[in-house]
């Protein structure tokens, strides 16, 4: 009977032995998920901070997309501009070329008067 109950002391003071251990480990693991709840709060933070960044970059890029329709309309005009000169340009080379002609028509017969 004495041998039983020292096996049973035994026993129950391995058994405490483990339970111990259990709660040390269960403490860790609570530290852990503590550290483990503070880093997912900051990364929340930092997700919200992103998303906002995110939102302004959205912005920005609409309005550059607006500022190169603008300039796209503006180059088109400046190409019409361009090309309306361009005849201009070559109506006057041709004025003066018949200008020349006239002048000296008078002197030599032009071969590019007579052509037109």
């Amino acid at each position: 009977m004495r041998q039983r109950i020292e096996k049973l002391r035994q026993r129950i003071g391995k058994l405490r032995q483990r339970i111990e251990k259990l709660r040390q480990r269960i403490g860790k693991l609570r530290q852990r998920i503590g550290k483990l709840r503070q880093r997912i709060g900051k990364l929340r933070q930092r997700i919200g901070k992103l998303r906002q960044r995110i939102g302004k970059l959205r912005q920005r890029i609409g309005k550059l997309r607006q500022r190169i329709g603008k300039l796209r309309q503006r180059i088109g005009k400046l190409r019409q501009r361009i090309g309306k000169l361009r005849q201009r340009i070559e109506k006057l080379h041709q004025s003066i070329e018949k200008l020349r002609c006239k002048r000296s028509a008078a002197r030599v017969r032009c071969c590019t008067c007579a052509l037109k």
